[in-house]
């Protein structure tokens, strides 16, 4: 079968060149396979993030929207509480116009009775 050491040699070789090989796959195959795994990783926090920008937009929207809503609500109020002020102010002038009304009629009366 071997006749010199020179087909043991091959022989060794051919074997730690299998075995290399063997090895070479075998980590080959783990190093895609931790990529792949990255690259899910990665492809699903691209998602996520697409996602979390996308629901903060639409936060930012409705929080510009109601905060012109809210401003519009203002002024409503204010021009509401000006109107209640005034009309208070006109019901007070028209008391006092009426009790000095009044008072000047009792005055009246009184010096009629004189």
């Amino acid at each position: 079968m071997f006749e010199t050491s020179g087909d043991i040699l091959n022989l060794v070789i051919a074997i730690s060149v299998l075995a290399l090989t063997g090895f070479l796959v075998w980590t080959i195959y783990y190093v895609v396979a931790s990529l792949r795994k990255v690259y899910k990783i990665v492809h699903e926090l691209d998602h996520g993030v697409k996602k979390a920008l996308e629901t903060i937009d639409s936060i930012k929207s409705k929080v510009n929207k109601s905060t012109s809503y809210l401003y519009v609500a203002g002024e409503v109020a204010k021009n509401v509480v000006n109107l209640m002020k005034d009309k208070i102010s006109k019901d007070d002038d028209e008391e006092d116009i009426f009790k000095t009304t009044k008072e000047k009629a009792k005055k009246a009366k009184k010096k009629a009775k004189k």
